[in-house]
Parts: C-alpha cells; sequence; structure tokens
C-alpha cells in the first residue's frame, strides 16, 4: 500500500561469522547460506510473498572479495589464479591499484573465467530461489569490458536486473557517496 515495487537484502552469501552487520561482507563464498538474515528456504520464502504483491527482491552480492581465511573458503577457489596478488591499493587515483589491489581482505581475480563462472552459478542459485536483480557490491573494484575483462558479460547474463555500487570517483573515501 505504500507503493514499494522492490527491496533490496544484504548478501545471502554465507557469512565468515555471525553478529555485526559487516561481516556479511566476508562471504566464505558463492552459494546461499545461513546467517542471522536467514536461509535458503526462508529467502525463497520472501521471494514468493514478494511476489504476491508485486514487489521485486534484489539480493546484495559480494563478488569482488571473500573473508580473508582462506582455510575456510571452497578449494574451487584456494588456487592462485583467483586471486590478484598486487598488494593494498596505495593510489586510489590508479584505477589498476583498484581494480586489482587488495581494499583490506585479499581481492579476487574477476578477470579469470573460473572465478566469473563460480559467480554466475550463484547468481542462477538465487534466480532459481525467486531473486529478481542483483546489486553488484564495490563494483568499481571490477575490471569493466573495456579494460578486457568478461566479468560483466558473464555474470549479468541471467536475465535479472543488475545495478552496481559505483561510487564518485576512484578515491571517493571521503565523498560522503
Amino acid at each position: 500500500k505504500a507503493g514499494f515495487t522492490a527491496i533490496q537484502t544484504s548478501p545471502a552469501q554465507q557469512p565468515d561469522s555471525p553478529g555485526t552487520w559487516y561481516w556479511l561482507y566476508l562471504p566464505l563464498g558463492f552459494y546461499i547460506g545461513t546467517s542471522e538474515l536467514g536461509t535458503k528456504a526462508e529467502l525463497q520464502s520472501l521471494c514468493e510473498e514478494a511476489e504476491k504483491y508485486g514487489v521485486k527482491v534484489v539480493v546484495d552480492v559480494v563478488a569482488n572479495h571473500l573473508t580473508g581465511d582462506h582455510s575456510r573458503i571452497p578449494n574451487e577457489l584456494k588456487s592462485g589464479d583467483c586471486w590478484h596478488t598486487h598488494g593494498t591499493v596505495s593510489n586510489w587515483a590508479d584505477r589498476y591499484q583498484v581494480i586489482n589491489g587488495e581494499i583490506g581482505m585479499p581481492d579476487l581475480n574477476t578477470g579469470s573465467s573460473k572465478v566469473q563462472g563460480i559467480v554466475s552459478n550463484y547468481v542462477k542459485e538465487l534466480k532459481g530461489v525467486g531473486v529478481d536483480g542483483i546489486r553488484w557490491d564495490a563494483a568499481k573494484h571490477i575490471s569493466l569490458p573495456s579494460e578486457g575483462s568478461g566479468f560483466w558479460k558473464t555474470v549479468t547474463g541471467v536475465g535479472l536486473y543488475n545495478y552496481g555500487e559505483v561510487l564518485g570517483g576512484p578515491d571517493d573515501r571521503g565523498s560522503g557517496n
């Protein structure tokens, strides 16, 4: 009755730890997990109920990084080709560093077709439970097609609504955006 047409949830990925909200942004992998927000079955139930009212469900997806504890991530993501090894970002005006450097946790190599396939399969899992759209966390830290990456074409080809967290510029940490 209030006129809302969509809702956005925090990540449905399995978080590293329960507790503080930002732990949801340090997932263990690319699969729907159980957290304080619920289970896979509860996400599906939410989507089904929202659909009755014409409300779309958008889920936040963390694709730039995972938890820093790599002993807990899936084996398929433990190989070195899944990760950037360029160190931390020291110059936020340097686009190469922004997309290939660590921003407080190890940076996934989203340019890898292996990583792209894993993330794409997760998006398909979300679609399978009724999710209508994806909000891509830290999107500005992922290469664009013009930078030689097939990531966006691969993960957005599932037929869901997509938008990304893209802030004001390479060094927007103090901009309030």
